[in-house]
């Protein structure tokens, strides 16, 4: 499903609620679903977007993690080659990496 359509649904969710008196909140939601029926799917709905929300926390501190890891190779080669590895226009200078060692 696009995220156009999520907001369209969200949307319609929240006018609902609001028609009905059940105000905007998560309490107005379950409400909502009760009154038609639809305890379960909610649950259910409920249950995965808890679960997306996890994967999406865990996928921003991998995201981190991998640019942590990114700086700390370019500063270690601006370091070995006794500047910066990228040009002003982000793109890898012509250097000599006679300062590196393959050597462990």
């Amino acid at each position: 499903m696009q995220l156009a359509e999520l907001e369209r649904l969200e949307h319609l969710r929240r006018d609902a609620q609001r028609a009905q008196d059940l105000g905007d909140g998560a309490r107005g939601a379950e409400q909502l679903a009760s009154s038609h029926g639809a305890d379960e799917l909610w649950r259910q709905i409920r249950q995965q977007a808890d679960r997306l929300k996890q994967l999406n926390r865990l996928n921003g501190f991998v995201i981190s993690q991998r640019m942590e890891h990114n700086q700390r190779a370019i500063d270690f080669l601006e370091r070995a080659v006794g500047g910066s590895v990228y040009g002003r226009n982000g793109q890898a200078k012509p250097k000599n990496f006679s300062g590196i060692s393959s050597r462990v």
